[in-house]
């Protein structure tokens, strides 16, 4: 699992993941190991995608969740329009707002 990372480490490891791999929607996955959000957070968390996330990963992805007002970054990651940019910046925004205290999960 996420291996004593914290949500904003595992946020700041999912952009590195995109960058790395590249950035997909549809799938957490692709065959050339690009990633959505969620795939890359899976993969900066050190889980499968049959698996859960470790808390500290489930609180990265919540944080998410509630900064963009989205009822889950898949269906954000995955709309019409989307860019690997805007998703970093979010990754990034979601980190940043748990590095300041801020981002504590209502």
């Amino acid at each position: 699992m996420s291996g004593g990372k914290t949500a904003a480490t595992v946020l700041r490891d999912a952009v590195d993941v995109l960058r790395e791999r590249g950035w997909i929607q549809g799938r957490f996955r692709d065959e050339q190991g690009r990633c959505c959000a969620v795939g890359a957070m899976r993969v900066a968390d050190g889980v499968a995608d049959n698996e859960m996330l470790s808390d500290e990963g489930a609180r990265a992805r919540l944080t998410v969740v509630e900064m963009l007002g989205t009822d889950g970054v898949t269906d954000w990651n995955d709309a019409e329009g989307r860019t690997q940019a805007e998703v970093e910046a979010a990754l990034l925004a979601a980190a940043a707002r748990l590095d300041s205290g801020s981002g504590e999960p209502q």
